[in-house]
């Protein structure tokens, strides 16, 4: 995953000084021409049946905080270990690890993109109009490609393929990206993009948001927020639609992942957020 400069799909409504969406307490191998719709060839991206990665791993979930209703919450506060724990799936295992109460990136190799690390949860946590917020601490700036996932297709299960919809930091302290992403690592669209002002530091904490809702036209909307004397404080906010056929209109689960190329300890995850609209 690497910084791409390539036409806008959709449009993108930059609002830096806007409120977030809800109080909740490189890419690599860029793609050729993908069609006016940004249309990626992938099989079929709703298919169940494709093996899951022998590098997979998966953990009971024993969370009080997942119910019925689509919402969830993860503070990570567990044992540092390899494993996320907590029914997460971890697509490519040596991605990330828990350090410290979060989710810290690693960077075992150059040979997996965002679409092999990205880390998720069950199929059978489906929601179709959904928010996701995690909160962000960078160790470099810029951090590489930090990003949150959603309407993830089961066709994460196969090695090299992600259908889903995220919103990620484009390699840049001043800019965030709304991507559609079909098939493989070079199969994503950057849907609209907003900038961030002040400049993501290593000194600060931060909240990404992602929400996804609609099918006729699917609406994304994403935010930045940096915790100033304990309390949030928007620095970014944009939305994006995308009405393509290639759109993802049925229900998927969430997630996030980190780029190429990054570095070890690059940037941490903590308190994990999913709120069903």
């Amino acid at each position: 995953m690497g910084p791409r400069r390539i036409a806008v799909l959709g449009a993108a409504l930059v609002a830096p000084a806007a409120g977030c969406f809800a109080d909740l307490g490189g890419f690599s191998n860029a793609p050729g021409d993908s069609g006016a719709d940004g249309n990626a060839a992938v099989g079929d991206a709703g298919s169940s049946d494709a093996a899951t990665p022998d590098d997979a791993t998966s953990s009971p979930d024993t969370s009080a905080d997942s119910g019925g209703n689509g919402d969830f919450t993860d503070d990570f506060a567990r044992a540092d270990g390899p494993d996320v724990g907590n029914g997460w799936i971890m697509k490519y295992a040596p991605a990330f690890h828990l350090s410290g109460g979060a989710v810290q990136r690693l960077f075992p190799d150059s040979s997996h993109d965002f679409d092999d690390n990205i880390v998720y949860r069950p199929s059978s946590e489906k929601v179709l109009d959904v928010e996701v917020v995690a909160t962000l601490r960078i160790a470099s700036a810029p951090a590489g490609y930090p990003q949150l996932h959603a309407r993830v297709q089961d066709s994460v299960t196969t090695p090299s393929q992600l259908d889903s919809y995220l919103v990620f930091a484009n390699a840049s302290t001043t800019e965030i990206a709304l991507a559609r992403q079909h098939g493989g690592s070079s199969g994503y669209v950057i849907l609209g993009t907003f900038a961030v002002a002040p400049a993501l530091d290593t000194s600060s904490v931060y909240r990404l948001h992602l929400r996804v809702s609609g099918t006729t036209s699917v609406t994304l909307a994403g935010s930045v927020e940096r915790l100033v004397s304990g309390a949030w404080q928007s620095i970014g906010s944009g939305t994006a639609t995308d009405s393509a056929a290639t759109r993802i209109t049925t229900p998927g689960t969430v997630g996030f992942s980190g780029g190429r190329p990054e570095s070890n300890g690059i940037y941490t995850y903590d308190d994990f957020t999913r709120k069903a609209l």
